[in-house]
């Protein structure tokens, strides 16, 4: 939990500092991409949207619970309303778990992420939204505990949105807090009979696709 804390830290200073310096990177941007800067959208447009990222995860309720670094890539559609909202959709492949006592759980999901934004400042989006995510597999210092694992887990995933607009498309980073509503083990589990949940913290980059 220290390590997600200490996470969320760096990654609020990191965003007042693209905050603070933001129009210098976009000139830098724009100068690259020899294309001048582009307004905030009036209408409706559709983008593909590409994210890969990593972060820190951990199993709430589990023995001496510990965080461990986990991974995540996404492909997805946002649909552009009219300013100040959007809404994206995405399919991702995530890795979640924990470290307990003598215990390393790693859970592979694939989920669906159903988000609304909503622009607060200039390219800055809060975002707050549902997941489902479906199991792919599960282990336990290397063993396989698949069907002794829940194969839904529903999420409530929350943070923030900047992006950079280079042409039509748009360099995007996330900071997601994804929350885990369901108990993930199964009564017959061979290393905890515990309820445990799943929580876990991610930092993205993505590249949206202007259609």
């Amino acid at each position: 939990m220290f390590k997600i804390k200490k996470l969320l830290y760096i990654c609020i200073f990191l965003f007042v500092v693209i905050l603070i310096h933001r129009n210098n990177l976009q000139a830098y941007l724009n100068e690259k991409k020899e294309m001048p800067y582009q307004a905030e959208y009036s209408s409706f447009n559709m983008a593909i949207t590409l994210k890969v990222g990593m972060g820190l995860s951990y199993l709430l309720n589990l023995n001496n619970a510990k965080s461990k670094t986990v991974f995540f890539s996404g492909l997805g559609f946002a649909f552009h309303l009219k300013d100040p909202f959007s809404i994206d959709f995405s399919s991702n492949f995530q890795l979640k778990g924990g470290q307990g006592t003598l215990q390393d759980y790693n859970l592979k999901y694939f989920s669906f992420l159903l988000s609304g934004k909503i622009r607060i400042i200039e390219h800055l989006h809060l975002l707050l939204g549902p997941e489902l995510a479906i199991l792919h597999s599960a282990s336990v210092n290397g063993r396989d505990v698949t069907q002794y694992t829940n194969k839904q887990d529903f999420s409530i995933v929350f943070g923030m949105s900047y992006y950079f607009l280079i042409g039509r498309d748009r360099l995007v980073f996330d900071f997601l807090i994804d929350v885990g509503l369901l108990n993930t083990i199964k009564q017959n589990h061979p290393y905890t009979k515990l309820e445990v949940y799943n929580r876990s913290a991610y930092v993205t980059v993505g590249w949206e696709f202007s259609l």
